[in-house]
């Protein structure tokens, strides 16, 4: 979300108009033990503000065995809709169906010919930029000639995994200092206030109330939370329904940032990875990620 400062209202600034609360959100344990909310499309869903363990990582460990299962599923499935493409009638094929470089007269042609598009648009995707063409044609035919290869099965294994590891670091780097040049940035705008804990906040609309939310309250709320590029990844403006939890079983920047805030009041925070979910992350969201909240508090419940 982009604020720019002018004369209308703040909901207009803020290019959103959070519709009416509802009453009767009640908060209850999902299946992964976590606070969520009931909504009609997501009855378990876990708000992305919930604080899951920054150490945890939902990623395999193992990259070699995720490529093989992945190109396993994709591969019976291709072969299934090329298998079918294969039977047929060759007047019924036309010009844009199909420029064939083999021909593919039977089932196990396709599957042959589907296995290898999955290979390399495997490897594709895995090295991106660095992907070498003719190296990896290189090896396939040697394997399949039963050649012999620059290295053992293990050592194959552990090159990749190694090139994966860095590429990986390198790309979460990358991401670590985009990020970190958005606040900088940010902070110098005279909307901002920036924290000691380095939480960065401005206000969208003051509100009527005279008391702040302690850590041991509970709240209910609106919000609708991006990252910095404007990607939406949880909003309950969005579902249609306020959330109310304790203000101490969310992520750092919540705690304390709403804190700053009274009843009717609506801020939008800028939350920094370290008050938020880590160098880890969370499935849909990655590790060193911003998060930017438009936040409105409508009740305090001690």
């Amino acid at each position: 979300m982009r604020i720019r400062t002018c004369t209308c209202t703040p909901e207009v600034r803020s290019g959103r108009n959070f519709p009416e609360r509802t009453s009767g959100v009640q908060v209850h344990t999902s299946r992964n033990g976590l606070p969520g909310y009931n909504t009609p499309h997501h009855p378990e869903r876990t708000s992305g503000i919930h604080n899951t363990p920054p150490g945890t990582d939902f990623r395999d460990t193992n990259l070699q065995t995720y490529i093989v299962k992945k190109t396993l599923l994709i591969a019976a499935l291709t072969f299934v809709s090329l298998g079918l493409f294969a039977q047929k009638s060759p007047s019924k094929l036309k010009k844009a169906d199909f420029k064939p470089t083999v021909e593919l007269k039977t089932a196990a042609d396709s599957a042959s010919y589907a296995y290898g598009m999955v290979l390399a648009a495997t490897a594709k995707k895995q090295m991106v930029a660095d992907f070498k063409a003719d190296i990896f044609q290189a090896a396939i035919k040697a394997v399949l000639n039963g050649d012999s290869t620059r290295f053992t099965v293990e050592q194959s294994n552990s090159v990749f995994n190694e090139y994966s590891k860095t590429a990986q670091q390198k790309a979460a780097n990358g991401y670590k200092t985009e990020n970190q040049k958005f606040l900088e940035e940010n902070k110098k705008r005279k909307e901002v206030t920036t924290t000691a804990s380095g939480l960065q906040y401005e206000i969208l609309q003051k509100g009527g109330g005279t008391v702040n939310p302690k850590a041991t309250d509970k709240v209910e709320v609106h919000y609708h939370g991006t990252f910095i590029d404007g990607r939406v990844f949880d909003s309950s403006v969005d579902r249609g329904k306020t959330a109310s939890f304790p203000l101490n079983g969310v992520i750092k920047g919540w705690t304390e940032g709403l804190q700053y805030m009274h009843e009717g009041d609506k801020f939008k925070f800028y939350i920094p990875y370290n008050l938020a979910y880590g160098e880890q992350g969370r499935p849909n969201i990655k590790g060193f990620s911003t998060l930017l909240f438009e936040v409105e508090l409508f009740k305090i419940n001690p």
